[in-house]
């Protein structure tokens, strides 16, 4: 079995968006809320990030390359404000705070390996945060808010509120 039909290391939750219907949602703290397709975020050109992907669950996963445009792209598209300091990454069931300041360099993956995502791999977006715990490299993308982080708010996966 290869790394593309590998089961996940988490469940696929229910209410996993459908990609030919699939929207992300980019609000919060931008000049100009966002909703687009996942032919409109694959024209905001391509980045890659190819290495190992380490989780502090204690599992690993070896030189795997993911492909999708930058981040960046797309929040230079919103327009952040000024005060805006943090995303939340929304997925089934669960958000991720990921401060401002880890964005460059993350991209939203479209592809593994130059294949398209599947389920299990978080299609039909999934956020890649290298470097970083894994918790931010969210699966299953459904929205992205910007808002102004309290020095309390800990970076990682939190239910939301």
């Amino acid at each position: 079995m290869d790394r593309l039909s590998a089961p996940s290391q988490h469940p696929i939750p229910e209410g996993t968006p459908d990609p030919s219907s699939y929207r992300l949602q980019l609000d919060g703290l931008v000049r100009r809320p966002l909703s687009m397709s996942v032919a409109e975020i694959d024209r905001l050109g391509q980045a890659e990030h190819c290495g190992q992907f380490t989780c502090r669950e204690g599992w690993e996963v070896g030189s795997d390359c993911w492909q999708g445009p930058p981040l960046s792209a797309i929040l230079a598209l919103a327009g952040p404000l000024p005060e805006a300091t943090a995303l939340y990454a929304y997925a089934p069931g669960f958000r991720s705070l990921v401060p401002l300041e880890s964005v460059p360099g993350a991209l939203l993956a479209l592809r593994l390996d130059g294949h398209p995502l599947t389920t299990a791999r978080g299609a039909p977006c999934r956020l890649i945060v290298p470097d970083q715990v894994c918790q931010l490299s969210v699966k299953w993308i459904e929205r992205l808010e910007l808002f102004a982080r309290r020095p309390d708010q800990p970076v990682g996966p939190r239910r939301p509120e």
